[in-house]
């Protein structure tokens, strides 16, 4: 039988399988497009990574998900930075001339 530990285990690797992994693969891959994130996506994804940090001790009782975990942080990070450069480059084209 499981216990209560258990449970909240698997119900926030549900959440992370099938709601936030597809968002940021979606928030991935409108970055690599060279779109630019909104507010509201930004937010997301901030969220996302300290998310990930409060999980990470039930993660290592998940052998299994624990890569699939790493490398969507790594995804969401790598977006984060992308998205970032992505805003300096439109502020700096979009800069009246003086």
């Amino acid at each position: 039988m499981c216990n209560n530990g258990e449970h909240i285990i698997k119900a926030v690797t549900q959440h992370f399988v099938e709601h936030q992994i597809p968002r940021a693969q979606l928030l991935a891959e409108k970055v690599e497009q060279n779109e630019m994130l909104d507010n509201e996506e930004i937010a997301f994804l901030n969220e996302f990574i300290e998310e990930h940090n409060l999980i990470t001790p039930l993660l290592a009782r998940q052998p299994a998900f624990q890569q699939t975990a790493l490398d969507t942080i790594e995804m969401v990070k790598r977006v984060v930075k992308v998205a970032n450069e992505n805003k300096q480059v439109l502020q700096h084209t979009t800069k009246d001339p003086e």
